[in-house]
């Protein structure tokens, strides 16, 4: 896994998607998101669009279905296969060089977004110190990003 700094991930300029999974509870413009939105435009990057991808509370007769709330959608992507699809379109649409997520990604679930996407994904987790974000990234980033 490689750790670098959001400020020496993504290149000034570059045109970002913000893409997270969270509950459907709460408020409807999601801390996590803007606090990531904010990361990345402190960077000099351009964010160009956002997918979010609400989580509703099961309606199952079996109990769990809260548990499951941070679970991902679609181990695969981690998001839903349409939200997968629709972000794919959004790259495309908006002319996007890379997706930033809100949440943490297997590598398969990576790669398999970036083949799907064409645009590298990359891992934000904030750490203990606020002011330095970190991007976790699993594998080496394709060159146009370094």
């Amino acid at each position: 896994m490689n750790h670098k700094p959001l400020a020496a991930a993504i290149p000034p300029g570059a045109r970002i998607i913000i893409a997270a999974l969270v509950p459907a509870k709460g408020d409807e413009d999601h801390p996590l998101v803007a606090a990531v939105t904010k990361a990345v435009e402190a960077t000099g990057a351009a964010v160009v669009g956002t997918l979010i991808q609400r989580r509703g509370v099961s309606r199952a007769r079996r109990p769990g279905g809260t548990k499951k709330l941070r679970a991902p959608l679609n181990a695969a992507t981690h998001i839903g296969k349409g939200k997968a699809t629709e972000l794919a379109e959004m790259v495309t649409l908006l002319r996007a060089e890379a997706i930033v997520f809100c949440n943490l990604l297997t590598g398969t679930q990576r790669r398999n977004l970036e083949q799907m996407t064409g645009v590298v994904v990359l891992i934000y987790r904030p750490t203990t110190d606020t002011s330095l974000a970190v991007l976790h990234t699993y594998g080496s980033e394709p060159s146009h990003m370094n």
